[in-house]
């Protein structure tokens, strides 16, 4: 250090010299003492660069830097460099704000950067698509871009592939083969889940009773800076940079690990489960090998949801999680991906679902499986009526609506089945005159939901009253509804239907203040209403904006509604959407973007168009 000192600044350090040119060989102390003196006398700034220092594992060294860094003049800095982070008294450092942290998360290269690298490595600007790939790829890892920056020549052919080898060859002999064999050994074991905190390492390494080891070992990895990256602000989950977890799982692919990996993958399902991280849960079964708890697993989480009517185009998410051909040898599992079909009234996927299952239950007697649960055909029965009102064919409706009450459906589809009577009778005309309700036709065993009539009956009226066009009935029974279902205390789901109608009251009486904050309500619940409410809040805000002329506001409430569309699926939401755009588009005077969002709708029939916008 006094070496470096004096080769920029000869003579600088007299003092420290002196002592260490005696015959004795001074006290570590004493030259330290002499070096601060000297240090203190210089006549201008000094920086002390250590680099390397993660190298460093004497003791005796680290005490003599942490003295020197309590003890610095003012007019020196010191900085150190290191891969790890060094055992120095940081803490007391940061605390009295007389130190600057330059973290692995600030060297990432930002988009900007990497352009910049790439048009300096490759001597030309690159291709905004390439620029992209390759900062998504390494994550802004400086190394790993230049690892895996392309030739000029091969800039438009551009694969990870190759690059990946040699980020690979890198990381095993740049960062694995550094570390002691014990925390080799566990970092594969640790890249198993895509995070992990302290509880599932412990479960993953088998110490599940002693979570302050597990806690000491993610301690270990943060400190070496093994390429983890924190996931909130308590650092309590963390996960690898992608490359290195890659490299890492590689370990487990041979034909000697894949029985301990599946191990692992079922270790990791267990603790979340039980932690009711399912989502993540149902991965580790898939990727453990098995499958049929995994579909159990997603059957209990939408089961309760299926039966209490509060399910949305979310439960579309646990299914995708599911291969198809798993799906479809379920019949429960069917009948839930039609229901969430249904949702999202996506009519394609709910005519799929449901004849799937209708094939499975009329298989030869031996081959067909168990009803999963005692109303599963009623439940079959009404979304098939329901599937039929959407198709516009109400008469088939009705009769496949009564025939799912009849044999008594679960309580939230019975619901459904009621409402969609009630608006097939109302779209044919006789409910109009005076016909009576559906749930006061004695025929029906309707059990438990002669509790909730009020809600269903309001319900139903209020859609029947949107197709007669009667706006002083729609909002006499939407207030009627708001009432029945706050004395329920029903929730979301059924708030989005008062909202819902309100709003569209407020909207046909030109009252779009009024409009607006019903459809407000709505958006702010994107996952707690139903689909079709939630869409339609949308369109209605972007109409709202064209009206008031904010049309990039419009503009960004019609972008939605599409993305919400493509998320939930189906084709009514997709031409809901891009109706949308249309209307949005011809209010700002844009023909082009209103003729390419109409060439995206050809031609559709959307029954019971007037209860939505």
């Amino acid at each position: 250090m006094a070496g470096a000192i004096e080769h920029v600044a000869p003579g600088a350090l007299p003092a420290t010299r002196d002592l260490l040119a005696a015959a004795t060989p001074p006290l570590p102390f004493a030259v330290l003492e002499a070096l601060l003196v000297d240090l203190s006398a210089l006549p201008a700034p000094l920086t002390l660069v250590l680099d390397d220092y993660h190298t460093v594992g004497d003791e005796e060294i680290h005490r003599t830097v942490a003295y020197l860094l309590r003890h610095m003049p003012p007019s020196c800095r010191l900085v150190l460099l290191s891969r790890a982070e060094p055992p120095l008294p940081l803490a007391g450092l940061r605390a009295g704000r007389q130190m600057i942290e330059v973290r692995a998360a600030d060297l990432c290269f930002t988009e900007a950067e990497t352009e910049a690298l790439l048009t300096n490595v490759l001597g030309a600007t690159p291709d905004a698509a390439l620029v992209t790939a390759l900062q998504q790829y390494t994550e802004g890892w400086a190394i790993a871009l230049r690892l895996a920056a392309p030739s000029r020549a091969a800039m438009s052919a551009w694969e990870p592939a190759a690059a990946t080898r040699q980020i690979f060859e890198y990381l095993a002999g740049e960062v694995l083969a550094r570390q002691p064999a014990s925390v080799q050994q566990i970092l594969p074991i640790l890249a198993v889940p895509e995070r992990f905190c302290a509880g599932l390492a412990a479960a993953l390494l088998g110490s599940s009773d002693d979570l302050v080891v597990a806690e000491d070992q993610i301690e270990h990895l943060v400190r070496e800076n093994l390429l983890l990256v924190p996931l909130d602000g308590q650092r309590r989950w963390y996960r690898f940079h992608r490359l290195f977890r890659d490299m890492l799982l590689r370990q487990l692919c041979g034909a000697a690990e894949q029985e301990r990996a599946g191990d692992l993958h079922l270790r990791a399902a267990a603790w979340l489960t039980a932690e009711g991280l399912v989502q993540e849960a149902v991965g580790q079964l898939l990727a453990g090998g098995d499958a049929d708890a995994a579909a159990a697993l997603v059957e209990r989480q939408l089961l309760p949801e299926l039966r209490a009517g509060t399910g949305s185009v979310a439960s579309d998410r646990w299914l995708h999680l599911l291969p198809a051909e798993l799906i479809a040898r379920r019949p429960a599992l069917l009948l839930l991906a039609a229901h969430a079909a249904m949702l999202s009234l996506n009519l394609d996927g709910l005519h799929t679902s449901l004849a799937h299952a209708e094939r499975l239950m009329a298989a030869p007697e031996g081959i067909q499986p168990a009803a999963p649960w005692a109303t599963f055909r009623a439940d079959l029965a009404a979304l098939r009526g329901i599937m039929h009102f959407w198709q516009g064919a109400p008469a088939e409706a009705a009769r496949q609506l009564r025939s799912a009450l009849e044999q008594g459906p679960s309580q939230a589809l019975a619901a459904q089945a009621l409402q969609f009577l009630g608006l097939s009778h109302a779209w044919q005309g006789p409910a109009a005159d005076g016909a009576p309700l559906p749930e006061d036709d004695p025929a029906l065993e309707l059990g438990d939901l002669r509790d909730d009539r009020a809600v269903y009956r309001y319900a139903w009226m209020c859609g029947r009253n949107q197709i007669a066009g009667d706006l002083d009935a729609q909002m006499r029974d939407a207030q009627q509804l708001a009432r029945a279902v706050a004395a329920r205390g029903l929730g979301d789901t059924w708030e989005g239907h008062v909202a819902l109608a309100r709003g569209l009251v407020a909207y046909e009486r030109s009252n779009l203040n009024g409009a607006a904050a019903h459809f407000e309500l709505l958006a702010r619940r994107k996952y707690r209403v139903s689909p079709p409410g939630y869409m339609s809040s949308l369109v209605g805000l972007a109409l709202i904006s064209a009206a008031s002329g904010a049309y990039a506001e419009a503009a960004a409430n019609a972008e939605a509604a599409r993305s919400f569309a493509a998320e939930a699926g189906g084709a009514f939401l997709h031409h809901q959407a891009l109706g949308c755009a249309v209307r949005g588009a011809l209010a700002g005077g844009d023909i082009g973007a209103a003729l390419q969002a109409a060439e995206g709708m050809g031609g559709i029939f959307t029954p019971g168009a007037g209860c939505l916008l």
